[in-house]
């Protein structure tokens, strides 16, 4: 596997609406999965593994289409940065509507370390960026459930057989099912032989 400049596993582009992103796996990518503008998308039981610049990233910056940028649900989803500054989630333009519900999320932070959202408020459309490591603040688990979000969501090894290797399925003591997770069976994933 490489790693590529600006890639993205998943990405909802320009007002994507009433989407259901559900158990992929997406590892080694710059951005994990992007929402750019979408209201009423449901992002559930994916593992996003190994990105490099943000897990999920949820963006507003399209302004003249009203009532977009609501309703977005993130749940159920395990979330292993790259690196410590790795931000599991950016909300660029946030607003208290911008997730119905992101919950019940298993974020991996690394020893020591705490997992870091990035928040960016209100700004002109020519000062954003679609994914940027600017933030106007940065927090914590604690500081993002202020905000209302992942009250349920949990710190903890996802526990996979061999995840630098590429193998995530869930050890018997993941703590992912408890969550909700449904392990992803990985058996029919990847290039098949034609018949």
């Amino acid at each position: 596997r490489e790693e590529f400049v600006h890639s993205f596993g998943i990405y909802l582009d320009n007002c994507t609406s009433n989407c259901l992103v559900y158990g992929n796996i997406i590892a080694g990518t710059s951005v994990g999965i992007c929402i750019h503008s979408g209201k009423n998308n449901i992002i559930e039981n994916n593992i996003l593994y190994g990105c490099s610049t943000v897990l999920f990233n949820i963006v507003y910056v399209v302004d003249i289409v009203p009532g977009l940028y609501c309703g977005n649900v993130f749940r159920r989803n395990i979330l292993c940065p790259q690196k410590a500054d790795t931000p599991v989630i950016q909300a660029v333009r946030y607003s208290d509507d911008l997730l119905a519900s992101s919950d019940e999320n298993l974020i991996h932070a690394l020893e020591g370390e705490k997992p870091i959202f990035h928040i960016t408020y209100e700004k002109p459309l020519e000062q954003l960026s679609m994914v940027t490591q600017e933030a106007d603040i940065e927090v914590t688990l604690g500081g993002w459930q202020e905000r209302g979000h992942d009250k349920h969501s949990v710190c903890a090894d996802p526990k996979f057989l061999d995840g630098p290797n590429m193998d995530f399925r869930l050890g018997p003591d993941s703590p992912a099912p408890a969550l909700g997770f449904i392990p992803i069976d990985i058996s029919r994933a990847g290039i098949r032989n034609e018949k």
